[in-house]
């Protein structure tokens, strides 16, 4: 078990190595040392985000450089969040200026660390955009590595395009945990799941669907619940009013 991030995790929950967090461990590791490109995918709330942040903040020989656009970003935006990204300072006005700047900022001369850019919430791009990231990744001065995270239809935006398609070196892709996951994976994660009953977790779960961000928020929804009653054991009850309070209108 990974020391939890307590602004990230319900208290009292620990972080629970699945397969995923350990494929996604595995796979930054290769795509940094070899300054490739990865691709994290899958449906929303299954851990890609925190799995990669979980990662990365440990990585102590790597620069971490994490960038979010907004929906259907121009060129122009995207150039303008990597400069800030890399310079933490107000970009040129002219984009030719702008990506001058960024291919010497992801140059390999003159860094002490390995570079990693990280975009997120990658299903936002176009095309003109996925073909500007691979431009500065396959550009003969740059040595950075690129990590690319995104919900539903990532992998679609990045299956479009061939010539990235071609690039990734490692994916991982998450799913929502199927129900024996969840029974066997929840007294790990919070101690109060050891001794709460099975078919309390099941209806729990008939909402959650195997998300694991929904059971974080179901976590501290119980652990709140439990401590306002200063009660030892989740009962029917608080799964009651955790469903009204976290699902229902």
């Amino acid at each position: 078990m990974r020391k939890r991030n307590k602004e990230v995790m319900p208290d009292g929950a620990e972080i629970i190595e699945t397969d995923e967090l350990l494929l996604t461990e595995r796979s930054l590791s290769d795509v940094t040392a070899n300054s490739r490109i990865g691709a994290f995918v899958g449906a929303s709330g299954t851990g890609k985000t925190f799995s990669v942040r979980e990662i990365v903040d440990g990585m102590e020989d790597v620069e971490v450089v994490w960038l979010e656009f907004e929906s259907r970003p121009t060129i122009l935006h995207l150039a303008r969040v990597i400069y800030r990204g890399l310079f933490d300072d107000e970009p040129p006005a002219v984009r030719n200026s702008i990506s001058n700047a960024i291919i010497l900022g992801l140059s390999r001369n003159g860094r002490q660390r390995k570079l990693l850019l990280v975009v997120d919430e990658a299903q936002r791009l176009n095309t003109e955009c996925i073909e500007y990231l691979r431009y500065l990744h396959d550009h003969v001065g740059t040595g950075f590595s690129l990590a690319i995270l995104g919900g539903d239809g990532a992998w679609n935006v990045i299956r479009r395009e061939p010539m990235l398609l071609s690039r990734i070196y490692r994916r991982v892709t998450f799913t929502p945990m199927g129900e024996d996951m969840v029974l066997e994976m929840l007294p790990n994660y919070h101690s109060m799941y050891g001794n709460m009953k099975e078919d309390l977790i099941t209806q729990l779960n008939d909402h959650c669907k195997g998300i694991f961000r929904l059971w974080a928020t179901v976590t501290e929804t119980l652990v709140s619940l439990m401590a306002e009653k200063n009660a030892k054991r989740v009962d029917q009850k608080m799964v009651d009013t955790t469903i009204s309070l976290v699902f229902e209108d």
